[in-house]
C-alpha cells in the first residue's frame, strides 16, 4: 500500500510565491524543458532557500519531474509555459487545492457556508506552522489563495470568504 504524506506549502525561512514556480517553470522552458539544477540557479541566481521549494511544489503539481540533479519539463509544465497567465490559474486550481493548508482551508470552508473566520483560519494554520511561523504562514497562504482566485478577505467582517466554485 502506497500512502503519499500530503504536501505542505512552505513559509520558512521564505514564502515560496506562486512566481517561484511559475518562474522555476518559464525558465526551465526557455533552456529547452531539460537542465541541470546548478544550470538553472546559475541562470535565475534564485535564492538557495527557495529553489528546492519550488522544485517541490512544481514536481507536486505536475509541472516538472525531477531525477538525479536534472530537471525535466513535464507536458502540462510545457502547457503551463506555454498558457497566458490568467488561464493558467485555472489549469492549475484544482492541483492547488490538494495542497496543505489550502486543502484544510476549502474543506473547512464548505462546512461553515464558505466562511472562515479569521480565529479558524489561524486553528488551521496552526497544525501546520509553528507559532512564530502564524503571522508568515497567513501571508503566504493568503498569496495562493488569491492569486487562484480560491479565496478573499472580508476586511470589514474580518472573515476569509472560499469562493463555492473551485475547479
Amino acid at each position: 500500500m502506497n500512502i503519499e504524506k500530503e504536501y505542505v506549502l512552505p513559509v520558512s525561512p521564505k514564502c515560496i510565491s506562486v512566481d517561484h514556480v511559475l518562474g522555476l517553470v518559464e525558465s526551465l522552458y526557455s533552456v529547452g524543458g531539460m537542465a541541470d539544477v546548478s544550470y538553472i540557479n546559475d541562470v535565475t541566481d534564485v535564492d538557495i532557500d527557495v529553489l528546492p521549494h519550488a522544485i517541490d511544489i512544481s514536481e507536486r503539481l505536475g509541472l516538472i519531474s525531477y531525477n538525479n540533479g536534472d530537471l525535466l519539463l513535464t507536458d502540462f509544465g510545457k502547457k503551463i509555459a506555454m498558457t497566458h497567465h490568467l488561464e493558467v490559474r485555472d489549469l492549475l486550481k484544482e492541483k492547488i487545492s490538494t495542497l496543505q493548508p489550502i486543502k484544510d482551508i476549502i474543506k473547512k470552508s464548505r462546512d461553515s457556508n464558505n466562511i472562515l473566520t479569521e480565529d479558524e483560519v489561524y486553528q488551521i494554520l496552526s497544525r501546520y506552522y509553528g507559532e512564530e511561523e502564524i503571522g508568515k504562514a497567513l501571508k503566504c497562504i493568503s498569496m495562493w489563495l488569491f492569486f487562484f482566485e480560491i479565496a478573499y478577505w472580508d476586511y470589514e467582517e474580518g472573515v476569509l470568504i472560499v469562493r463555492n466554485k473551485i475547479q
